[in-house]
């Protein structure tokens, strides 16, 4: 119920264009606490994490700076429920940072991401707090200068060290310094060719190259199942339906970003942040090939998402939101397909939808 009601009046205020903080801020604790006091014992993640908890930094068994803050909770008589709670409630106030850093539709983004990403970032602990720390990194290139790049290095490796997958992050800051019109036309080529290369892996089966480039990121990490890593993930037991899904949703975001950027905006710092907020977009599209054959790099395309929808809030600040046009199609679309293709509606054993009614406490395990 109180997932709904926070909601509800984000949403009002959004569609009010009411440049409201507190009631944003009271929102993001609030998804803090539904994220950090969600029960065990309903999905494979929970239990593992739970299960894993009292492991030492030593045994590499996740990135050191999610088993070292771990641990540390553990060794000062935190119990797991304890720790989940207060690692959501420092992961969201730095999301929160870094959202109040791009733009002051606070609760027009809290609105959207309530429906999509949100409940998958409830249960993927590591990738949130990675996503966290790398959007606020990158919000430090809105002015591009030596002393912002420095902080914008310092948290995405902070993020880096949560999820190894945050690595791809420093692209980012590397394209900071390259001409955008360059990037705009590159990415041109890129998409179909990203596009073409992940249905020939899926046809040919051929995964020898993703999972040496799989077994590379995750040694960055000094992870000691690496080999786990990759069996888990399988190449071969793939879902088509859900995969071309999430690239549909990716696709569709990226267009949308695409149509954004195509008008220019009177306002210098404005225009920065589209830019920025696109770069962060088309890190997926080096990764639709490899998510043809390993669906674990879903997450890396699901952030790019996260990026178009808060591109978004800060296109239409400070115009009025109006979901009758084409971007409010495009995003009423991209939301829809993303919540389909990762199962939202689907009451299946192992599917999100199975999963909802725990996250969102409208049932209890106990």
């Amino acid at each position: 119920m109180l997932f709904f009601v926070t909601v509800v009046i984000n949403g009002i205020i959004a569609f009010m264009k009411k440049n409201n903080f507190f009631i944003p801020l009271v929102g993001f604790l609030v998804l803090a606490w539904i994220s950090g006091t969600m029960v065990s014992g309903f999905s494979f993640d929970t239990d593992a994490y739970e299960l894993l908890y009292p492991m030492n930094p030593s045994t590499h068994r996740f990135e050191q700076g999610y088993m070292q803050l771990s641990y540390w909770s553990y060794t000062h008589g935190l119990s797991y429920s304890d720790f989940r709670l207060y690692y959501f409630l420092i992961a969201f106030s730095v999301f929160f940072i870094a959202i109040c850093r791009f733009t002051k539709n606070r609760s027009l983004y809290l609105f959207l991401f309530s429906f999509f990403p949100f409940l998958n970032e409830a249960s993927q602990v590591r990738n949130f707090m990675m996503y966290a720390w790398v959007l606020l990194g990158i919000s430090f290139l809105i002015n591009k200068t030596l002393r912002n790049t420095i902080f914008a290095i310092i948290f995405v490796t902070i993020g880096f060290l949560f999820q190894t997958t945050g690595i791809v992050f420093y692209f980012v800051i590397f394209l900071r310094y390259i001409p955008f019109s360059f990037i705009k036309k590159s990415t041109k080529i890129i998409a179909p060719v990203s596009i073409l290369l992940g249905l020939l892996f899926y046809a040919s089966g051929s995964s020898g190259l993703v999972a040496k480039i799989l077994s590379f990121v995750t040694s960055l990490s000094n992870r000691q199942d690496t080999a786990e890593i990759l069996a888990a993930n399988g190449f071969g037991n793939r879902n088509i339906l859900q995969t071309m899904g999430v690239v549909l949703t990716y696709l569709i975001s990226l267009y949308a970003i695409e149509i954004m950027l195509d008008v220019k905006h009177d306002s210098k710092t404005i225009q920065s942040k589209m830019e920025l907020l696109y770069m962060i977009v088309i890190i997926g599209l080096f990764f639709i090939p490899v998510i043809f054959v390993s669906f674990n790099f879903e997450r890396i395309l699901r952030n790019s998402v996260n990026a178009l929808i808060l591109a978004f809030t800060v296109y239409t600040y400070p115009n009025k939101v109006k979901f009758k046009g084409t971007l409010g199609t495009l995003l009423t679309v991209i939301i829809l397909c993303g919540m389909i293709s990762k199962g939202y509606f689907l009451n299946e054993y192992g599917k999100m939808g199975s999963y909802v009614p725990y996250i969102l406490h409208i049932k209890s395990t106990e």
